[in-house]
């Protein structure tokens, strides 16, 4: 009789912890879905927006009283520009207050600003500086080696410096242009330039066009309407059209000027050569490698890096498009209509070029 209580005392022991969640799973108390709110992962514009009206609500009528200090009942501590859209600064480092004008926004160089700075006309950053968020109604030039912690967004165009940093979200409603040695998360405009942009690759792409048809693939597995599913890898010959979507089950290589009417997707690297034209998506389950005066049509997605060459246009002004990698990187001279979401790391620069020795 103890060998028998002494089992069932022991096994009671370890049921013991065991008996909330047995509860739980006969009779859930806690099995409402998790709230999620889609427009803060949709809309890039979200906290923008967002603190756009917050200041409607909180700081419109401030705006036109220069020179103005104060908290507001929420404890946040405010400062509104001067008449000439300057910021007096006691602290040498850095800047406490949410900033506020109505007039062009003349920033300090060398400081860290710890809250928002909104202008409802432009901003001109200064360089150096620190951010918290930026928003304004007009333009914003963020000066070179300029930093932004959260997000920025500009009401017409947003032009980057050398070197700088964005964090989080970058959005314009007109354009976005990023100079050299620029890094950056999630960015979205109409139309984002990267460098200096030069039409001339492109120009050549359609003058060199391709001058054969391809018929079939090799190594097919299955076709079916447009659709071409091939068993190894393509090879993609150069100065060539094809008509249709392509899925390979090992790497993809473009030839240069070749031309795809449809969509392409490799199950692993994918080497898209110089003045290709692709009217689709491209898809790679690695590494996906543009070369220089592309026409892709877009999206572009890749598991790992996605490098796009200078002169390459990807997506159109009535058809914007998307970019998405844990880790993308541009150069100078390259376009992109729409999105770019670069997951843990994106670069602006040259090929070959390590980001520490740009910046040294």
């Amino acid at each position: 009789m103890w060998a028998v209580f002494l089992v069932i005392s022991t096994l009671a022991l370890f049921a013991l912890p065991l008996i909330p969640a047995l509860a739980e799973l006969i009779w859930p108390t806690d099995n409402e879905p998790l709230r999620v709110v889609q427009e803060y992962d949709r809309n890039i514009r979200h906290f923008a927006q967002g603190f756009r009206q917050y200041i409607d609500k909180n700081l419109a009528h401030l705006l036109s009283e220069p020179g103005r200090e104060g908290t507001l009942a929420d404890g946040t501590r405010f400062r509104t520009a001067g008449k000439d859209g300057a910021i007096s600064a006691n602290d040498p480092e850095s800047i406490p207050f949410l900033i506020i004008s109505s007039t062009p926004l003349q920033l300090p160089d060398g400081y860290f600003f710890q809250s928002e700075v909104y202008s409802r006309s432009g901003i001109v950053s200064g360089l150096h500086n620190t951010f918290r968020a930026m928003l304004s109604d007009e333009d914003i030039a963020l000066q070179d080696y300029s930093t932004v912690l959260r997000w920025i967004h500009a009401g017409k165009q947003l032009k980057v410096g050398v070197g700088c940093t964005l964090f989080g979200r970058a959005s314009a409603d007109t354009g976005i242009s990023l100079s050299d040695e620029c890094v950056f998360e999630r960015i979205s405009a109409p139309i984002i330039e990267f460098g200096n942009y030069s039409k001339q690759d492109v120009d050549i792409a359609r003058a060199q066009g391709p001058r054969s048809t391809l018929e079939t693939l090799p190594r097919v597995r299955e076709q079916y309407g447009r659709r071409w599913l091939l068993d190894g890898a393509l090879d993609f010959p150069a100065q060539h059209f094809f008509d249709g979507d392509i899925v390979a089950r090992k790497a993809v290589n473009v030839g240069a000027y070749g031309h795809i009417k449809g969509s392409v997707k490799s199950n692993a690297d994918c080497h898209v050569g110089a003045h290709v034209c692709v009217e689709g998506s491209a898809v790679s389950a690695q590494s996906m490698y543009v070369g220089p005066g592309c026409l892709i049509a877009g999206p572009l997605i890749a598991e790992e890096t996605i490098s796009i060459a200078a002169g390459t246009i990807v997506g159109s002004p009535g058809r914007l498009t998307s970019i998405t990698a844990p880790r993308i990187i541009i150069e100078p001279g390259a376009m992109v209509y729409g999105t770019i979401w670069a997951v843990e790391e994106g670069l602006v620069r040259v090929a070959g070029q390590s980001l520490k020795k740009a910046r040294a």
